[in-house]
């Protein structure tokens, strides 16, 4: 019996993966994945099980993913887990199993042992029983929210856009410039399954030294290549190789040039994030002479709405005729009637009048076929 975790972050709905031989008396499973859930359906047709080689090769595809995809129902010594505090305080956590080693919070201690064999999600008090955390286990967007930071990072929305606009698929590759905390590389790496690639360079050798070895940690190294490169001023050593590129630098219009190297000859899609308008400015000039097309910037605010119960309180002597009607209906025995006061209540939506502060500016832009592309000006 076999337990397959997600095929891909862009795929929803119900997906059907069928393993099958030609050999006699083999078993077939037929496993219907929701996302992120168990098989629901598992028919084996034969006794016998599948041939060696099929069940490695299947094991393969998905153990690489074990960051980003279920690898077993119980955390075990060793796996990397995210502890949900509070809403917006989580933190990550390697489980060593060890009888005297305790994570510390303000929740409380909670001992390394006690972890083992817990599911995850599981509701975990604490040794003194007065506090309690939640035991998850890692994603993309988790550890987006939890990585111990040695840059600036993209968060959730900035992110989403840069997946959405790239139209980046299971099997692509991608170059990315300015590793940094691995925040968006781990949301690549997810969103281009172990039949992808993900190249990212980092011009500070102990970040870039720091992220090689949590990609080896996650299980993303056979999907991930990380190097501590200026890319500006080598490149990235990459021709007709890559689907996308994604620029995170201080000037990325140095790395066009090996940019356009980079992106194989039918055409791709290029990124750039920046803190100021005038690098976007620049790499727009930049990108236009180097042939690219459809470009476009974007800037992702966020604009919470309060969603609240209103009463509105209405006044007989405000509202003279519909203080006439009420009062005749709600008169006294002597006639007189004093202004009453009624009221009226609604669900109502107002934004709220400040806005999240400014991340940055995602620039995109599209390099067509190679016999396409206009003469650089």
């Amino acid at each position: 019996r076999l337990s397959f975790s997600r095929l891909s972050p862009s795929l929803f709905g119900c997906c059907l993966f069928t393993a099958t031989t030609f050999a006699t008396r083999t078993q077939v499973v037929v496993a219907a994945v929701l996302r992120g859930c168990r098989p629901l359906l598992t028919r084996p047709l034969l006794t016998r099980p599948l041939p060696s080689f099929v069940a490695q090769s299947v094991r393969a595809r998905f153990v690489t993913m074990a960051f980003c995809g279920p690898r077993t129902p119980c955390i075990q010594a060793g796996d990397t887990i995210i502890v949900y505090k509070s809403f917006d305080d989580l933190a990550p956590l390697v489980v060593t199993g060890d009888q005297e080693t305790v994570f510390h919070s303000k929740q409380g201690r909670f001992r390394h042992l006690d972890m083992v064999g817990k599911p995850y999600g599981f509701k975990m008090k604490s040794l003194d029983g007065s506090g309690w955390v939640y035991l998850l286990r890692p994603t993309a967007e988790l550890w987006t929210m939890a990585l111990p930071h040695r840059t600036q990072i993209l968060y959730c929305p900035d992110i989403s856009m840069v997946l959405l606009h790239l139209d980046l698929k299971p099997g692509m590759a991608v170059c990315e410039a300015g590793t940094g905390s691995g925040s968006l590389s781990h949301s690549f790496a997810r969103c281009l399954g172990p039949d992808g690639h993900l190249f990212t360079f980092e011009f500070h050798e102990q970040r870039a030294a720091a992220a090689k070895q949590e990609f080896q940690d996650h299980g993303l190294s056979q999907c991930v290549t990380s190097a501590h490169r200026d890319v500006c001023q080598d490149g990235f050593g990459l021709v007709d190789t890559v689907d996308a590129v994604f620029l995170d630098l201080p000037k990325p219009w140095l790395a066009i040039p090996s940019a356009v190297a980079a992106i194989k000859n039918i055409g791709g899609r290029l990124c750039s994030f920046s803190p100021c308008i005038e690098q976007v400015q620049q790499c727009c000039e930049e990108l236009v002479k180097h042939g690219f097309t459809d470009i476009h910037t974007i800037e992702c605010l966020q604009r919470p709405y309060d969603v609240r119960r209103t009463v509105m309180h209405e006044f007989d002597d405000v509202f003279a005729e519909t203080a006439a009607k009420r009062q005749a209906a709600a008169s006294s025995t002597d006639g007189s009637a004093a202004p009453r006061l009624f009221s009226q209540s609604f669900m109502s939506a107002t934004p709220k009048p400040t806005i999240a502060g400014h991340t940055g500016y995602l620039t995109f832009a599209s390099l067509l076929h190679a016999d396409l592309r206009p003469e650089q000006s």
